[in-house]
């Protein structure tokens, strides 16, 4: 499908990045133009060649055309796990974390982990290390435009982890023991966190 090609034109990322972060919500073009800051002819024809490939689809109320994911598409969910993992909310966090190399382990939790996520939903981040939390945020801040998502991330350093799952700290003991989208670091070194104190 011609339409995978998503490093074909800045736009497309832009468009498949946003709307698949939101796939439970319709768009108008004026609308995603403003939020997106391009273009609304050349978001037009965008929009178009991603209704004829059935990656999106549309409707009219009144004088408006409304645009969302198409979720009937066959291939909806593989899209959907190629755009995240890319240049959605996993691949732009992925490079935010990996930019900051103070920061040792760093994953995704809560309800996009589980891929349970609905309207609305925030992306939830885990994060051990030290790093520039301006420069983090900023980037952060970027991403939740890019996405149309709220990020909340918490952090520690090793050592405050360590001394909080002690002191039997049920809150980081469920982040690190349930499931989640590793974005730096890996599994081992999760459980190494976790340690002795499973």
């Amino acid at each position: 499908m011609e339409i995978l090609n998503i490093t074909k034109s800045s736009l497309r990322k832009k468009l498949l990045s946003y709307f698949f972060s939101n796939p439970h919500d319709e768009y108008y073009l004026r609308e995603i133009a403003s939020v997106l800051s391009v273009d609304p002819g050349n978001l037009s024809r965008e929009l178009k060649k991603m209704e004829a490939s059935g990656v999106f689809r549309s409707r009219e109320k009144g004088k408006i055309k409304l645009y969302s994911v198409n979720d009937r598409n066959p291939l909806y969910k593989e899209l959907k796990t190629i755009v995240f993992k890319t240049i959605g909310a996993e691949g732009l966090l992925k490079k935010a974390v990996e930019d900051e190399p103070g920061i040792e382990i760093a994953f995704i939790y809560g309800s996009f982990a589980q891929k349970k996520e609905a309207a609305g939903s925030d992306i939830d981040l885990f994060i051990a290390g030290s790093f520039d939390e301006d420069r983090f945020l900023s980037a952060v801040s970027g991403i939740e435009k890019k996405t149309g998502r709220e990020i909340h991330y918490a952090y520690w350093q090793r050592e405050e982890i360590t001394e909080k799952l002690k002191q039997g700290d049920s809150f980081i003991k469920d982040m690190l023991a349930g499931e989640k989208i590793i974005l730096k670091g890996t599994q081992d070194d999760v459980q190494a966190l976790l340690g002795t104190f499973e």
